[in-house]
């Protein structure tokens, strides 16, 4: 995924589906890279952050790309939605959802991914 081999990944996030379908983190990574592949995606993507969402419903990762997501598609309202959710989940995303809904610039460095953090 960080590559930007999104069909790739795709692949192997599909796999890991299959291996275990409530794996909240392989629905938000599938619906990025889905995202990253092109609009003819984006239905496809929605299912998989809302997914994501139904099964992490404090996963901030998914709130900030379903919000990106909810803007390109021109859905602000949603976007907007998804933003207030993560200005008390995570108020960096929540920065960045702000960001994008104002320039549509994506910052590549966050690049989707829901990260196991350690601490």
């Amino acid at each position: 995924m960080k590559a930007k081999q999104f069909a790739k990944a795709q692949a192997k996030f599909e796999e890991a589906l299959k291996g275990d379908p409530n794996l909240a983190e392989a629905h938000n990574n599938l619906a990025f890279v889905l995202r990253r592949q092109g609009s003819q995606n984006y239905q496809l993507s929605m299912g998989h952050y809302n997914k994501a969402i139904q099964l992490k419903p404090k996963m901030a990762e998914a709130y900030m790309y379903r919000g990106v997501l909810y803007a390109i598609m021109g859905h602000k309202a949603e976007a907007q939605a998804d933003l207030a959710v993560l200005q008390k989940l995570n108020p960096r995303y929540a920065k960045e959802l702000a960001e994008f809904i104002k320039t549509g610039k994506e910052d590549d460095e966050l690049y989707g991914a829901a990260k196991k953090v350690s601490s």
